[in-house]
């Protein structure tokens, strides 16, 4: 009779959630149905010497996975005989009773037996790669993929499946039974579970240590710590929507952002958020001094500002659709869709004009002598006077963001983190392979945020992968201790 064989995902092992963490972990996803008939194949224990259960009564089990079948009790596999015979192994020629049954030859053989309604015989053997299953009482006989942990493994043999696990893979090699290593032996080496890491004379398990994760020392500031990495930390999880085209502010204490409903604060610590003024918002701008908040909204064209404790809004300007701000000691850029890069005194009065160019402002900022900006493919400048836009970089693909350091501009390329001295001259590649996103700089390090926080050493180019955030990360600020970012409506912060 041939059989025609079905495997969907039959790589992946499955853990039984009500057996304990050494239970035998079986694949149990392939299919398996008689090419002649439309009845489920029926699986049975040998009679005479292959008996089932104490009552010595024959077992069998259903094509179908654990329904019973012909004389038989659902879930019973081909039981091993009184000289020794091993679970769900038959000899041919051997009597049986239910027409159908399956059984193997031996444990991990390509050689199967079925049950012609007398006794046991030859079948249709295993396709290459499979072998025929003992382990799984509700599919005895049926050919499984060797799990892709146990190729070229022995069987009875253990070995380390991950830093903090060992395995050892059944006799069928379909089926493993992993041990997971707890303290005070956390780690696996050489199929055994042992203590590699001695932090302060105590044995530490690094991959959820929070104050030794990954390495003796290395803390996470009352982060989280899984895998040996260090997770971010949520600060708060919005009830509204945060526009995608916004910023992050931040003074001392608080962080400042616009939701679709108004500008809302929050302490860095966390807690409750506090609406400071509110209106139907759409994203832009958004910057933060010693006194107020200033934002921009785009779709209404007003730059408005509001104290940062709260109160009604003063409105700076309309008729600007203005997505970047930057603030210094007496005026507030705006930097417009239109490349016009306009200023307003804080205190209030008519917009002034700076410079213009083409394109959209995708970073701005400004220091003591200019404003700097990134538009599609440059990055200019112009004083902060007023006067004559100077290109200070070109760039061969989309730039996104622009930083300010102590005495260089950093944006990124494509995927290359570039860096230039605010007095002009050559651009150079600092770092590869950084993603795209909000970028933001300090003495030491520049800063990306895209799928990955990214952390770059300005003197070297080192890159170091901080955090993965799986839905992307967007208005990055920092202070001496934290960075922070928004996230799906989301506020997370993460040491530095």
């Amino acid at each position: 009779m041939s059989l025609l064989m079905l495997c969907a995902g039959c790589l992946l092992p499955r853990v039984d959630a009500a057996e304990p963490p050494d239970a035998s972990v079986s694949t149990r996803t392939a299919v398996q149905e008689a090419s002649d008939s439309s009845k489920p194949i029926q699986r049975e224990a040998a009679s005479g010497s292959h008996r089932g259960g104490s009552g010595g009564e024959t077992a069998a089990v259903s094509g179908k996975g654990g329904q019973a079948g012909a004389g038989g009790m659902a879930g019973a596999g081909v039981r091993g005989s009184v000289d020794s015979m091993p679970e769900g192994v038959a000899r041919e020629g051997e009597a049986c009773s239910s027409a159908g049954a399956l059984a193997c030859s031996a444990p991990g053989s390509v050689a199967r037996l079925m049950c012609n309604g007398s006794s046991w015989s030859a079948t249709t053997s295993c396709e290459s790669g499979t072998r025929c299953n003992t382990e799984d009482r509700a599919r005895i006989g049926e050919c499984f993929y060797m799990q892709s942990e146990c190729l070229g493994k022995q069987a009875d043999v253990s070995y380390c499946a991950s830093v903090s696990v060992v395995r050892v893979c059944g006799p069928d090699l379909v089926s493993a039974r992993n041990m997971p290593c707890e303290l005070p032996t956390p780690d696996c080496m050489d199929g055994k579970c042992t203590c590699l890491n001695v932090c302060d004379g105590v044995c530490r398990d690094v991959s959820k240590d929070s104050e030794h994760c990954g390495s003796c020392g290395h803390s996470c500031f009352g982060a989280e710590c899984s895998l040996g990495a260090c997770q971010a930390i949520l600060v708060t999880r919005e009830e509204h929507p945060v526009p995608r085209q916004t910023q992050l502010g931040q003074d001392a204490e608080h962080l400042y952002w616009m939701n679709t409903q108004g500008v809302v604060a929050i302490a860095k610590s966390g807690g409750s958020t506090k609406m400071l003024a509110r209106r139907t918002l759409s994203g832009g701008g958004l910057v933060v001094d010693g006194s107020y908040v200033y934002w921009s909204d785009v779709d209404s064209g007003i730059v408005s500002k509001v104290s940062r404790s709260g109160g009604d809004p003063i409105d700076l300007a309309t008729g600007l659709a203005v997505y970047r701000l930057a603030i210094d000691a007496k005026y507030l850029y705006l930097g417009s869709n239109a490349i016009e890069i306009q200023r307003i005194p804080l205190a209030g009065g008519a917009p002034e004009l700076v410079a213009s160019d083409e394109g959209f402002v995708s970073g701005m900022a400004v220091d003591s002598q200019f404003v700097y900006w990134s538009s599609s493919q440059s990055v200019m400048k112009t004083p902060i006077t007023g006067g004559s836009a100077s290109q200070v970089a070109r760039a061969s693909s989309s730039i996104t963001g622009l930083a300010l350091g102590t005495n260089e501009l950093f944006w990124v390329d494509g995927q290359m983190l570039m860096k230039v001295s605010t007095s002009g001259g050559q651009p150079s590649r600092l770092a590869g392979d950084t993603g795209s996103g909000d970028i933001i700089a300090d003495s030491d390090h520049v800063y990306v945020a895209s799928f990955n926080l990214t952390k770059v050493s300005i003197s070297d180019g080192t890159l170091e992968n901080l955090v993965y955030i799986p839905r992307g990360a967007g208005g990055l600020v920092l202070d001496d201790t934290n960075l922070y970012w928004f996230s799906d409506s989301q506020v997370f912060k993460f040491h530095k």
